[in-house]
């Protein structure tokens, strides 16, 4: 596993669970990862330990983990680990309820040049064919994923994370692109082994589009749905109770409809966000035209503060 670039910062980013979206800057040393409030690395996560685990920087940029304390084991790129394990650029860290992600800050904003990224299908299936077309793979991997981040448009908003494949365009002899579905396997395999990522799962928030979101978090979810919206955006879109939504049909406004089970979605909202007590959960963009169309993801959200009232004379 290559180690992060040398002068690159070194991030460890939270991408999904109770604590989604904060990001903190890893200088070499220990940095304990856990509960524990003052520690370089607090997590609001009931699932883990005060200091729960150490994240090691070295002077040479390498990234490493051990767990260190509870019963909530830990894993790296979908593996449980034992022992210390080595994090390259892009790992993907879960633990208890939360998934964290190794990033270098310098590399993320770079970019591959290729606009749309593409790359020529093996001549033949010889292992020095198909070695040049895995490292074509990982060379294009930052573009395809930058691809997906830029198709969100203006309304996107970032629900959690979703493993998915982001494939590149797979050229042939003539220069012309190869059809999926006429894949060689081999060529096939190695896409789905060197193109899979851990990406967000953008929600768009449409005025004629009437959200569900459903569960034991879900005001949590609502806000960190709705705080990635500018301030105009976000003053547009009606919150309510499922109880108390159906006034709100067809009001031509983007309407977030929170519901504490499948059973209390209105019949007239087209996207259902279901996560559970584990912040997994899954995402419907169409229940009612494409209720098969189904994302499993591990949501994102913060928790929820308390309301304090402000009393305000007249």
């Amino acid at each position: 596993m290559n180690d992060l670039p040398v002068g690159m910062d070194t991030l460890l980013r939270c991408t999904a669970g109770p604590d989604a979206g904060w990001e903190r800057r890893l200088p070499p040393g220990r940095h304990r990862l856990g509960r524990a409030v003052g520690s370089p690395l607090t997590v609001a996560d009931p699932a883990l330990e005060a200091h729960h685990a150490i994240v090691a920087v070295d002077e040479r940029g390498a990234v490493t983990i051990l767990q260190t304390a509870g019963r909530t084991p830990l894993s790296v790129d979908g593996s449980p680990v034992d022992g210390t394990t080595r994090l390259g650029p892009g790992a993907v860290i879960e633990i208890g309820h939360s998934r964290f992600e190794v990033v270098a800050s310098a590399v993320e904003v770079v970019d591959d040049g290729a606009g749309v990224p593409s790359v020529f299908a093996p001549v033949d299936d010889t292992a020095d064919e198909l070695e040049r077309f895995e490292r074509d793979l990982v060379r294009v991997r930052s573009s395809c994923r930058r691809r997906y981040l830029d198709d969100g448009g203006p309304r996107s908003v970032v629900a959690g994370t979703a493993e998915q494949v982001l494939p590149p365009t797979v050229l042939g002899r003539d220069g012309g692109p190869v059809d999926e579905a006429t894949w060689p396997h081999p060529v096939a395999a190695a896409v789905e082994r060197r193109c899979r990522h851990d990406v967000p799962v953008l929600i768009s928030v449409e005025p004629d589009r009437a959200i569900a979101i459903v569960g034991p978090h879900r005001g949590a979810i609502s806000e960190h749905v709705l705080g990635q919206l500018r301030p105009t955006r976000r003053a547009a879109v009606i919150v309510v109770d499922s109880s108390a939504a159906e006034p709100f049909r067809g009001v031509g406004r983007p309407v977030v409809v929170l519901c504490r089970s499948v059973d209390d979605v209105p019949s007239w909202c087209r996207s259902v966000l279901d996560v559970g007590v584990t912040w997994r959960g899954t995402w419907q963009p169409d229940a009612i035209d494409e209720p098969a169309r189904v994302v499993r993801l591990h949501a994102a959200g913060r928790p929820s503060r308390p309301f304090v009232g402000e009393e305000v004379a007249g």
